[in-house]
C-alpha cells in the first residue's frame, strides 16, 4: 500500500463538486452571459479577485490554525479577527460594484475550500501537510490561469461588444473590456483545482509539490 493514504472515491468526489460547478458556471456564462442575470459575469470577475484574497488569507489562517505556541482560545480569536478583516475587504468590493454578489461569491468560494476538508478529514499533521501542498498548488494555478486568459486569443462567443456594453462593468482593463478572459481563467483554475483535489492523494503529485517546495 502507498505511504500516502487513498481517500474513498465518494469523499473525493464530494470535495470537488463545488469546483466543478464553478467551472461549469463560467463556461455557461461565456456562451450565454445573461443566463443567470445581468450581474453574473460581474460576479465572476469579482470571484477572480476574491480568490486571490482567499489564497492570501489561507496562508495566514493556516499559520494560525496549526500554530503550536498559541492556546486554542488564542487561535480562535486570531482567526476570527483575521476573518473579520477580510470580510470588511469583501464588503468594500460590494460597495464599489454596488452589488451583493461579492458576499455571495466569497461565501461560495469559501464553501468550495471547506467542502474538501470536511469530505475527507485527516489527522492534524496530515491535514497541515495537505493544506500546505494545496496552497502552493493554488498559487501556481492562479498565476498560470490568469496569464493564460490574458495571452491566449480567446473567442468572444456570447460576449459580443453589444453584450459587454450591456453588462455595465466598471473601470477598464483586460477583464473589463474582454470578460471572456476572466471566465476562461476562472473555469480553468477551478478545473485545475478539482483535478488537484481528486489526485492529491497519489504519490506522484504529492512528491512533485514537496520536491518543488524544497527546491528540487
Amino acid at each position: 500500500m502507498d505511504a500516502v493514504s487513498q481517500s474513498p472515491a465518494v469523499g473525493r468526489f464530494v470535495g470537488i463538486v463545488p469546483d466543478l460547478l464553478t467551472a461549469a458556471f463560467c463556461a455557461a456564462l461565456w456562451v450565454s452571459p445573461f443566463m443567470f442575470g445581468v450581474d453574473a459575469v460581474k460576479g465572476v470577475i469579482l470571484a477572480m479577485i476574491l480568490e486571490f484574497i482567499l489564497i492570501h488569507a489561507t496562508a495566514f489562517l493556516m499559520s494560525i490554525a496549526f500554530a503550536t505556541d498559541r492556546t486554542r482560545a488564542g487561535r480562535i480569536v486570531s482567526s476570527l479577527s483575521l476573518t473579520a478583516f477580510y470580510l470588511l475587504l469583501v464588503a468594500s468590493f460590494s460597495a464599489l460594484f454596488r452589488s451583493w454578489w461579492p458576499i455571495v461569491v466569497f461565501l461560495w468560494l469559501s464553501v468550495s475550500k471547506i467542502a474538501w476538508v470536511l469530505s475527507d478529514p485527516r489527522e492534524r499533521e496530515a491535514e497541515r501537510s495537505r493544506q500546505s501542498d494545496a496552497w502552493m498548488f493554488s498559487v501556481a494555478a492562479y498565476i498560470v490561469t490568469v496569464v493564460a486568459g490574458v495571452v491566449l486569443p480567446l473567442p468572444a462567443l456570447g460576449l459580443t461588444p453589444e453584450a459587454v456594453a450591456r453588462l455595465g462593468l466598471p473601470g477598464t482593463g483586460q477583464w473589463i473590456e474582454h470578460p471572456q478572459a476572466a471566465l476562461f481563467s476562472m473555469a480553468l483554475y477551478y478545473l485545475a483545482s478539482a483535478w488537484y483535489k481528486w489526485n492529491s492523494d497519489t504519490r506522484g503529485i504529492v512528491n512533485l509539490i514537496r520536491s518543488s517546495r524544497s527546491g528540487g
